[in-house]
């Protein structure tokens, strides 16, 4: 489903998707946004509601992050729902926290998952943050961004979220390592009893 404010009139408190960087470039990872995949389905199954999904560039860049929060939080404002819940993977948790830092209490829940954590990108503005992530994800700590967008190393918790290690994801390889905690039930079973 593509990001409208019309889409959220038939939702209590709607559960907009944001994807990472890559998404519209790699299959495998455009198919894991697909409604009837185990990911979009759990989200569905948690919220109570059908996921909406986010699109932006997906591009590996900061500044193309900064447009896309900026876009996200002009939908958030747009919506006919006081209250929306966001939930980022990757690079696209950082857009959602970036656009939750906007939106005052609009944000009721903020999930990030498997999101490169770094200075530039704070998690105001969300009533919770939960951020899940797993040990044995490579590429999640090789995200992050130093001065003037030169590659870093991020970490893996937010300061003032509820940080959760997800045991068990497979790694496989750099990339296998980072989706996989999308596939895994430990990951879904642990974000209902935190919603």
């Amino acid at each position: 489903m593509k990001s409208s404010p019309g889409k959220f009139l038939s939702q209590e408190i709607p559960i907009i998707v944001v994807p990472g960087t890559f998404w519209k470039d790699l299959p495998s990872w455009a198919e894991t946004y697909s409604p009837d995949n185990k990911p979009m389905r759990a989200i569905a199954r948690i919220f109570g509601s059908a996921p909406i999904l986010f699109e932006w560039s997906g591009a590996n860049s900061a500044a193309e992050r900064h447009v896309a929060a900026g876009e996200l939080a002009n939908v958030v404002r747009a919506a006919d729902a006081p209250l929306v819940h966001l939930l980022g993977f990757s690079h696209g948790g950082n857009i959602a926290c970036e656009a939750a830092a906007g939106l005052e209490t609009r944000v009721d829940l903020l999930v990030t998952i498997a999101t490169p954590v770094t200075g530039r990108y704070k998690t105001g503005g969300a009533r919770r943050h939960v951020h899940l992530y797993s040990p044995q994800d490579r590429l999640q700590v090789l995200g992050g961004e130093g001065p003037m967008g030169v590659p870093a190393l991020a970490g893996r918790k937010f300061p003032r979220a509820t940080n959760v290690a997800i045991a068990g994801v497979e790694s496989g390889d750099l990339t296998g390592s980072h989706g996989n905690i999308l596939w895994s039930d430990e990951t879904w079973r642990i974000l209902e009893t935190l919603h």
